[in-house]
């Protein structure tokens, strides 16, 4: 798979999500294994390219941070708070380039490492929601 085509899917991912986390709400588990799918497919183009993708990997954290926040503008919009924006641009991107990041190299360590990350990632995510939860703005 070209790692265009990955790092779109990042981008993508966050408004498919939207509609299956309306029947599943619990995004620090969805959010997390999708995460780890594209951590699994940059591990396998790690092959082809004979260098570390771990730029990539840091860019679709990145880019699923933006995309989500662009997908929660609208709530934010609709309740006239338009200084939350930013500040939760910047912290969901620290979150998801994070989340990804223990994926990566937690899958890089050992053949099921991939386990470990993934269920650190998503202790890390859900720990971050719910502080944000507890904070009123």
């Amino acid at each position: 798979m070209n790692l265009a085509l990955i790092l779109l899917g990042s981008l993508a991912s966050p408004l498919f999500l939207l509609v299956i986390e309306k029947i599943l709400p619990y995004p620090y588990i969805l959010e997390e294994i999708l995460k780890l799918i594209f951590v699994l497919l940059y591990i396998g183009q790690e092959k082809v390219y004979k260098t570390t993708l771990f730029n990539y990997v840091i860019l679709s954290g990145l880019l699923f941070a933006f995309s989500e926040s662009i997908f929660f503008l609208t709530n934010i919009l609709a309740l006239q708070t338009y200084n939350i924006f930013f500040l939760r641009l910047v912290l969901t991107s620290i979150l998801h380039a994070t989340t990804i990041s223990v994926i990566y190299f937690c899958s890089k360590r050992t053949k099921y490492g991939w386990l470990l990350g993934l269920l650190l990632a998503m202790v890390i995510h859900y720990i971050y929601n719910s502080a944000v939860m507890s904070f009123q703005i």
